[in-house]
């Protein structure tokens, strides 16, 4: 928080990358790196491990496009 009581993310450099408006959103946007990771983890082992969940597949691969912007 500064000074006017106001939130800020800030990437690693300390440059503010955004604005938040309660401490639940902060917590989610902090967390997005690890959850895009671990999302990304576990679509390459069920694609590898050839599970039958065509269906979680395809979720997990329509929520990483839209983390990257392309859905």
């Amino acid at each position: 928080l500064n000074d006017e009581s106001e939130a800020y993310i800030h990437d690693k450099h300390c440059n503010a990358i955004a604005r938040v408006y309660s401490l639940s959103d902060a917590a989610l946007i902090a967390a997005a790196p690890a959850m895009y990771e671990a999302l990304t983890i576990a679509l390459q082992i069920m694609i590898d491990k050839r599970v039958p969940y065509q269906h979680e597949i395809d979720q997990a691969r329509a929520a990483l496009a839209q983390a990257e912007g392309r859905g």
